[in-house]
């Protein structure tokens, strides 16, 4: 079997993605994810070979000179456990505790090791034990899972995991799944409008779960007829599963043969091996399939990573101001306001300003202005909003009472990914000043974020009716009609941004958002030239070099495509080399 290349994610990233990569549009929700140990694993949470070791730690410590005194197997440093490894293995195979002495796989040995444990509880007991002395806190991968999730990206997630960080994941969005253990997975819906999360072998705070050989081969009602339904029309996603010798990867297995193809919209199964002799008989087995690919050399968060920044899906990482929006928005009065007293602290957020030129606001402090003024509009010039809300909370009323305060209110806002609040800031500008134009363009622009673009282009129009200059008012505008699928409306309005620009930097930004409506309406020669037009300024962000590179490739002239994705993938950090 040949390893897979980037072409595979890139395959998995578009049939993932909103159609047509269409920011504005819902996405199709037809995969469903399957996550295994791997997933968990830059969390803290031990593997299985590393479960075995602790277990094995513990029987053989009693059975050394002095052993009552040594440190347990997680509290040794990363050296130490190697040396402790060896000496455990060793033991085990010298007195045949997994009843062998040819022992090549200790991951595989799991189940059997899980049966020196007397009983149910026991068992429980010490992988709850396993699991906190692993300090197992969110990774990324379950972060971005959340975000996926959060955007009806996906619906449905099965994992072979105990841990509960899809479910601690999910409390930051304030999304509340159907958490279903292996006895009740009967009621697994194939086109489920919330969302499922499915615990093949039980999940840490259940009654059972399953860990011995003679458990995790045990029938899982129903999950068979889900897999058989769910499969036709949907694709699978496994990340961080081995596949070993359990009920759900012979259920997986039986069904995929007997159709004898891939689901309905294909495997990706993304290992972080990359060898295939360490793949189970099973597992080679799915891979062979017509539509089932294999994508090695990954671990959980850098896959994550890539497929989430692929356009068309577009989630980054979180930004946590949205976990506090999304607290305000559940609490009563009373706690909402000891939460934003509290939310006002030091920490930085990045705002993303692709392609925002829209709101670029190029104003400079006066020297006689207050002091709240100046820290506030330096903080703001800096990116950090959180601070800035602070300084101007501080300054209250007398922030609220000026249109150079609510400019900065918004602004911090913007910053701080609170775009309602920002919304409400700006709305308070244009009462208190309805004749500045700056007013009705920081309008346009909040009102652009919350996805109004009807209303944000009345307020663009506004501001260029009030006299607003330069290129912001004419490139937001623009933007507001191309997101309304009016991208022929937008060319005029860009070319008279790009006459009005200040400077070559905001020519660029105006001249490629007019090709990109060119792109749009499929006139690829036009499109060419203005993104040429538009480089000889100043140098293009990603997005340009994305639809450049759709223009060329629309035309045929395929290694300039090639070219300019490459260039795209290198400005926004998703560069891949073929594996």
């Amino acid at each position: 079997m040949s390893k897979v290349t980037i072409e595979n994610i890139e395959r998995l990233a578009h049939a993932l993605a909103r159609p047509g990569g269409d920011l504005r549009l819902a996405p199709p929700a037809n995969y469903i994810f399957w996550l295994g140990a791997g997933f968990s694993k830059t969390a803290g949470i031990p593997l299985a070979e590393e479960v075995v070791d602790r277990l094995l730690d513990k029987r053989w410590r009693p059975t050394v000179d002095g052993g009552a005194k040594l440190q347990p197997f997680s509290q040794l440093s990363e050296k130490d456990k190697s040396s402790r490894q060896t000496a455990v293995r060793d033991w085990a195979i010298q007195q045949q505790v997994l009843g062998s002495n040819l022992i090549t796989d200790w991951a595989a040995t799991y189940g059997e090791c899980l049966r020196l444990l007397p009983g149910e509880v026991d068992r429980q007991e010490f992988i709850i034990d396993c699991i906190q002395e692993g300090r197992g806190r969110l990774n990324m991968a379950h972060l971005l899972l959340g975000q996926l999730l959060k955007n009806s990206f996906i619906n449905t997630v099965l994992t072979t995991n105990f841990d509960d960080l899809v479910l601690r994941a999910l409390q930051l969005y304030f999304v509340v799944p159907a958490a279903l253990d292996p006895d009740s997975t009967n009621t697994l819906l194939t086109n489920s409008k919330f969302v499922q999360v499915a615990y093949l072998h039980g999940r840490l705070a259940s009654y059972r779960q399953r860990h011995t050989l003679s458990e995790v081969q045990g029938s899982i009602p129903g999950f068979e007829n889900y897999l058989t339904q769910a499969l036709q029309d949907h694709g699978l996603v496994i990340i961080g599963y081995r596949g070993g010798d359990e009920t759900p990867i012979h259920l997986l297995h039986k069904v995929l043969l007997e159709r004898g193809t891939g689901p309905g919209r294909g495997l990706f199964w993304i290992t972080r091996t990359d060898a295939v002799e360490s793949l189970p008989q099973k597992v080679r087995e799915i891979l062979n399939l017509k539509d089932c690919y294999w994508v090695p050399g990954w671990d959980a968060d850098e896959f994550m990573r890539k497929l989430c920044a692929w356009p068309g899906i577009g989630l980054g990482i979180p930004n946590p101001s949205e976990w506090i929006k999304g607290m305000e928005e559940i609490l009563p009065d009373e706690a909402r306001k000891l939460l934003n007293n509290d939310a006002a602290g030091e920490k930085t957020i990045e705002l993303r300003t692709d392609g925002d030129a829209g709101a670029r606001p190029r104003t400079k402090v006066d020297s006689s202005a207050p002091q709240w003024i100046k820290k506030a509009e330096r903080l703001v010039a800096e990116g950090h909003g959180d601070q800035a809300l602070k300084v101007l909370r501080g300054a209250k009323p007398r922030s609220e009472q000026s249109p150079k305060g609510l400019s900065l209110w918004t602004r911090a806002f913007h910053l701080a990914g609170k775009h309602e609040e920002a919304l409400t800031a700006a709305q308070k500008f244009v009462k208190l000043a309805p004749a500045d134009p700056y007013g009705h363009l920081l309008l346009g622009h909040a009102l652009g974020a919350e996805r109004r673009h009807e209303e944000a282009t009345s307020a663009y129009r506004r501001a260029i009716e009030l006299g607003a200059t330069g290129v912001q008012p004419y490139v937001g505008l623009g933007m507001s009609l191309n997101f309304l699928h009016r991208p022929e409306d937008s060319l005029k309005v860009f070319e008279q941004g790009a006459e009005n620009a200040a400077d070559d930097e905001d020519r660029s930004i105006a001249l490629s958002w007019l090709a990109i409506s060119l792109n749009d309406l499929g006139k690829h020669e036009e499109a060419i030239e203005r993104f040429n037009e538009a480089a000889k300024f100043a140098p293009l962000d990603g997005a340009s070099h994305f639809f450049w590179s759709k223009s060329l490739e629309a035309l045929g002239r395929g290694d300039e495509a090639a070219e300019k994705f490459k260039r795209y993938q290198e400005l926004t950090n998703t560069t891949e080399k073929v594996r």
